[in-house]
């Protein structure tokens, strides 16, 4: 069968609602990433018999999610986000999709949002959606081969695949989805979007939305793209991307903040500060 592995971090408000949508036959693990919140009491009382790992610090998505990886009871494994609930059969979904399809590496799910429309969650690798055609809403009618796949949900039909380091450790927060589908695609591997199989993901409410919170993500969503910008096409490509990136990041936090729209000055100053922590040479972001 399969283990559920999700991230938590003070999850508290979401992850009932993702462990109840999970059946009661499948195992779980949590990791959760030095909540300060009720999560793992919530997690305990609502899936008393789910594996539970506490790091003491905020390991990051992907590092967390190995670490799930590394202690799964069962070979197969669905990544899940805790603002993220199964539709019903979505474990036998990807399960048949996997018999279906033996040597693709990675499956996807049609996600829905909490209105029920389909959201993108599948595309062409990160390099190659310049000038792609818009597809939203858009549900194939059967499975489809794609370069891309979103991390709210993503099933593995063989966990020890790649030595089971299936997330960039380096990557604190964003892109490792990108990373993980084009490290696959590259080895030759393939990727399958299976619209059968289906997940309400009510996005950006696996955490609440503190100003601590806003401003590492927006941190992480620019340092991260320039970490994959350096590791797939060289510093050089990197460096191109950050100069203007850090220019209108600064100059529209600055133009915010003059005229006290505080939310979306605090969202550009975190980008310009996360490329400054690139072009400085740090290589991973906490």
């Amino acid at each position: 069968m399969v283990t559920v592995i999700t991230v938590t971090h003070n999850s508290a408000a979401v992850i009932a609602r993702c462990l109840d949508s999970i059946p009661g036959d499948v195992a779980v693990c949590v990791v959760d990433n030095a909540s300060t919140d009720q999560t793992v009491k919530e997690v305990r009382r609502v899936r008393p018999n789910a594996t539970v790992i506490e790091n003491a610090h905020n390991a990051g998505f992907g590092s967390a999610n190995n670490q799930g990886a590394r202690a799964a009871e069962r070979n197969a494994i669905l990544f899940l986000n805790p603002d993220a609930v199964l539709q019903p059969d979505t474990i036998e979904e990807f399960i048949g999709a996997a018999i279906r399809y033996p040597d693709a590496a990675l499956f996807g799910p049609q996600i829905l949002n909490q209105a029920g429309a389909t959201e993108t969650s599948y595309d062409a690798d990160l390099f190659s959606r310049a000038g792609m055609p818009d597809h939203e809403g858009h549900v194939p009618g059967g499975d489809t081969s794609v370069g891309f796949l979103s991390g709210a949900a993503l099933f593995i039909p063989d966990r020890n695949r790649d030595g089971g380091q299936h997330f960039d450790p380096h990557i604190f927060l964003f892109f490792e989805d990108d990373d993980l589908c084009l490290r696959l695609r590259q080895s030759g591997q393939s990727l399958i979007y299976v619209p059968s199989a289906k997940v309400t993901h009510i996005s950006g409410t696996a955490s609440p939305p503190t100003t601590r919170i806003r401003w590492r993500k927006s941190v992480h969503m620019a340092w991260s793209r320039l970490y994959l910008e350096d590791k797939y096409k060289g510093a050089g490509a990197a460096a191109k991307l950050a100069l203007p990136q850090l220019a209108q990041s600064a100059v529209k936090g600055v133009g915010y903040a003059l005229i006290l729209n505080r939310q979306k000055s605090l969202r550009d100053l975190a980008k310009a500060w996360g490329t400054l922590n690139w072009l400085a040479g740090v290589r991973r972001m906490p």
